[in-house]
């Protein structure tokens, strides 16, 4: 099987340079010069993927001349004559995903020269400077990120190249590239490389300098025959360099291919049964949707031999996934934090990324009712906040004092509304504010603390979308389902599905709260709800509808009520957050996943002014007793605000968010003539998803629970669906559900191919 990444017998480097003009062609000459006299080696390739002041001027000549060996293929993909900056060199620059897939395409091709047994190496050569740009204007390093190859820089011997090597460096180690190796000229009137050789110690990095070409001959005859014999001379300089390549290349894979047997031995995995467990994904590296893997091949072809998989991540990383993997713009955001601040203590102090994301938070997802921002690390740990928020704010509403609470503790179990099924968390507190399920279980110390109403959930099925309403709720006990022909009808916050749904639900709810809250055993604190899906509990989308009554109904007993939005949140479900499609505003409410973009653990919990002041008092023990060490870390704050600006940005200007608004927009006009802009909006392509709800094997979006291993064939299917052309599919089982995710930067394109190896897998699985 063929792919464009590094195979133990194929190795493959880039070339960056701190600055044009440093030698990057000579080096690729030099080193392919020195790979060419190894047995072993069969096939060598050198591809410049943009080249300017051409053909005056050609890399990939230079490098065929020097290297002079049959077993050597040179390709340049872009030229052009200008001899300047890419970026400047054509006014009809190519799309960055195009030339990427030619660049791929190439290494693909020349793994299908090589063969399967035979060893190659592969130079490809960049343009300028690490930061300059190509022809689009990225940035050179931003550009070939996603092929993470390993990188040789080639440093700058001249005044002032301490500075740029290091600058380049530092662009480059930012960004996750491995540097085995620097290179430069030896220079005895600024010695950079002596310094350098000290500041790259701590590194895993070489440096080597060798002797420095002759100077340029103006007869071309005598200037080739000066560069031949500079070839000759450095020799034994640029065999030692690709010796120590050659180490660091099997070293790498060595550990690649230990990891396995290693993590099975010493790692202990979250929600995973480890006697089940046959191989693990050794993820290596991750930009944008993608993971690039490291497993065992188990196809006929090649078994039992480990190579690198590109494969999508249909999971979000466990949904956090906001701006794809390896984002810079975050990895900045967190690097200027930890060079100001590290970690700063929080109480009674302030700084200035804790107070932005704050004020942030309360004009977006807070507006118009939160007023107060606590910090904590993880969604569990929020809900348990909001849980101690919420139960103290009950005992205020109804006039209980500490000590009356204390004694009514003893004669009164102090429990929660919330919805069956559902799931917040995995510290104790959250763990009891959810019914008996496969999380907590077996959790000896877990007590349910709750009463948890069971709910009418959506989904489509043979193009129409249903409403299916439990027996437990109908007056007739049976079960009813409602039809309904749009999705927006379902979430129209004025104009209900049906009049008589609403006082259905308003009078099972009503007896239900009466029986409960007047009840002597009991004293209900708060209403917890994850606003119109339900995320761990089975991917259960809520009726609306049914929420919002019940909000209603549990309101007018003044119990507080608690948004869980550490999954729906931050425009997951294409708002800032769940409360805007449900038309409520919450008591309180937590955040976390989507909130640093999927880059580091942070969490928060927003409350109103009236919760905050409850906890006022002249006694510390009147205060909010609960925090941790790395509360409201600069760096976790500094990623979520620049997370947050970029959701904002995309829901006004990306053309991606835009276009999937337009197909999922009213069938019906406005007065102007255009479609109205849906309430509800998906990625996903509405045709698609209305072909699979016509599958006989696809029931919809209804759950037999958690612990169902029903999705697994799927998922498996998924995942072993990576070729030469295609990538794979990492997902995860949810009982019988399969839920493919993306972030908020995934491509319409990639999309259509999750789409359709999806449909693909459906289709034949039994």
């Amino acid at each position: 099987m063929s792919v464009y990444f590094p195979t133990r017998s194929f190795q493959i480097y880039q070339t960056f340079a701190a600055n044009t003009n440093l030698g990057k062609t000579l080096f690729s000459a030099g080193l392919l010069r020195a790979a060419a006299t190894h047995k072993k080696v069969s096939k060598l390739f050198y591809l410049k993927p943009v080249q300017t002041g051409y053909p005056v001027d050609s890399d990939a000549r230079f490098v065929d001349s020097f290297v002079n060996s049959k077993i050597l293929n040179t390709r340049t993909l872009y030229s052009y004559e200008k001899p300047v900056s890419p970026h400047i060199a054509t006014d009809k620059p190519p799309n960055d995903k195009d030339v990427l897939s030619r660049v791929k395409s190439y290494i693909a091709e020349c793994q299908i020269q090589l063969g399967s047994n035979d060893e190659g190496k592969l130079i490809l050569e960049t343009a300028g400077g690490v930061n300059s740009p190509i022809m689009s204007g990225t940035l050179q390093c931003e550009f070939y990120r996603p092929l993470r190859l390993p990188t040789i820089l080639i440093g700058d011997s001249k005044l002032g190249g301490i500075s740029t090597t290091i600058s380049s460096f530092e662009a480059l180690h930012l960004r996750g590239y491995d540097i085995p190796a620097i290179l430069l000229f030896h220079d005895t009137e600024y010695n950079n490389f002596q310094y350098l050789k000290e500041y790259f110690r701590k590194y895993d990095t070489c440096i080597h300098s060798i002797s420095p070409p002759p100077p340029k001959n103006s007869a071309a005859e005598k200037d080739h025959e000066n560069l031949r014999d500079y070839f000759s001379s450095t020799s034994q300089d640029f065999q030692a360099i690709l010796k120590q390549l050659n180490e660091w290349h099997h070293l790498r894979f060595d550990r690649l291919e230990s990891m396995e047997k290693k993590t099975m031995k010493k790692i202990w995995w979250p929600f995973t049964q480890h006697q089940r467990v046959k191989n693990v994904t050794i993820i290596d590296s991750a930009h944008d949707d993608f993971m690039i893997t490291f497993n065992r091949n188990n196809d006929s072809e090649g078994a039992g031999q480990v190579q690198m998989k590109e494969m999508f991540d249909a999971c979000a990383s466990w949904w956090t996934q906001g701006l794809g993997h390896g984002s810079s713009k975050l990895s900045l955001a967190a690097s200027y934090a930890a060079g100001r601040y590290g970690h700063v203590i929080f109480p009674e102090c302030i700084h200035e990324p804790a107070l932005d994301l704050a004020e942030k938070l309360l004009e977006g997802v807070g507006k118009g009712w939160a007023t107060r921002v606590f910090y904590s690390d993880n969604g569990s740990t929020a809900i348990e906040v909001a849980l101690k928020m919420a139960l103290k704010t009950n005992l205020k509403r109804n006039n209980i004092k500490d000590e009356d609470a204390i004694k009514q503790a003893t004669e009164k179990e102090f429990l929660i509304f919330g919805i069956e099924g559902s799931y917040h968390g995995d510290t104790i507190g959250a763990m009891d504010a959810c019914g008996p399920n496969v999380y907590n279980e077996k959790v000896k110390w877990y007590k349910p603390r709750g009463y948890w109403f069971e709910a009418p959930t959506v989904y489509l099925k043979n193009g129409m979308y249903l409403v299916d309403i439990p027996k437990s709720i109908h007056p007739d006990h049976t079960n009813m389902t409602y039809s309904v022909p749009s999705f927006d009808l379902i979430f129209n916050q004025d104009q209900p599905i049906a009049s008589d749904l609403v006082k259905i639900y308003e009078d099972h709810i009503g007896r239900i709260l009466s029986s409960c809250i007047h009840s002597n055993k009991y004293q209900f604190g708060a209403l917890i709800l994850e606003p119109i899906l339900m995320g761990a509990g089975g991917m259960k989308l809520v009726d609306p509808l049914f929420q919002r009554v019940l909000i209603d109904e549990v309101r007018k007993n003044k119990i507080p009520v608690i948004f869980d939005e550490v999954f729906t949140g931050l425009w997951r479900l294409g708002c800032r957050s769940g409360a805007d499609l449900l038309g409520k505003k919450p008591d309180i409410a937590t955040y976390a996943k989507l909130l640093t973009g999927g880059l580091i653990p942070l969490a928060t919990t927003l409350t109103t002014e009236s919760v905050f002041e409850n906890f006022i008092g002249s006694e510390k023990t009147d205060a909010l007793l609960h925090g941790h060490s790395y509360t409201a870390h600069p760096i976790g704050c500094s990623v979520a605000r620049a997370s947050l600006d970029e959701y904002e940005e995309f829901n006004k200007n990306s053309l991606h968010w835009n276009t999937a608004k337009s197909q999922w927009a009213y069938n019906e006009n406005t007065s102007d003539g255009s479609n109205k802009e849906p309430i509800v909006w998906s990625f996903w392509d509405k045709e698609v998803v209305h072909h699979l709800s016509h599958l006989p094997k696809v029931k919809g979006v209804m759950t037999l629970g958690y612990a169902s291993n029903a999705s697994q064939a799927i998922v498996k299917e998924l995942y072993s669906s990576f070729t030469s052309k295609n990538f794979g599919i990492y997902a995860r089982p949810l009982g019988n559900v399969v839920y493919l995710m993306t972030s908020h930067i995934t491509s319409p394109t990639n999309i259509r191919a999750v789409e359709e190896k999806l449909v693909e897998c459906i289709k034949s699985s039994k």
